[in-house]
């Protein structure tokens, strides 16, 4: 028996495509900030040893801290739940200024930018895990955001 086409859809068939796209906007996210991460501390490394190695400790140091924090400490526990547009619209401001300060500002004698990168995927690495999974997704959502805006009003960065 064939389906009739004014039936409605089914939630699977429905959630499936948003999904996807979450699934989509969480790889790509995280594929900028990786990039954005690489990109400046190769850079380092290129200028001098010294300069690369303050630039993979300011890479490394965030994601130790917040290790240590999320999964050995009772430190630090979300007790309220924050509007998943607060963190959308902080996620694509903070994303914009990050990515036209790393573009253009930072230099190599200050891991500012690779700190500033690697703290943000640290956030939301955090943000995963001790957030509903909404929260997340809008901080995903806000960084392809940021990024997008970066590129429509200063170009692909090079």
């Amino acid at each position: 028996m064939s389906k009739r086409v004014d039936e409605p859809r089914s939630d699977k068939q429905v959630l499936l495509p948003l999904h996807m796209l979450n699934v989509m906007a969480i790889i790509l996210s995280v594929a900028i900030i990786l990039i954005f991460l690489a990109s400046v501390t190769i850079e380092a490394f290129q200028g001098s040893t010294d300069a690369g190695l303050r630039s993979l400790a300011a890479t490394l140091l965030p994601p130790i801290i917040i290790t240590y924090i999320v999964f050995f400490t009772p430190f630090i526990r979300s007790q309220t739940r924050i509007p998943e547009f607060s963190l959308y619209f902080v996620f694509t401001l903070w994303s914009l200024i990050l990515f036209i300060l790393v573009s253009n500002y930072l230099s190599q004698r200050s891991p500012a930018g690779e700190l500033a990168l690697s703290i943000t995927l640290t956030s939301l690495i955090y943000i995963y895990r001790t957030t509903p999974f909404r929260s997340f997704i809008s901080c995903a959502y806000g960084i392809l955001s940021g990024f997008l805006f970066f590129v429509l009003f200063f170009g692909v960065p090079d």
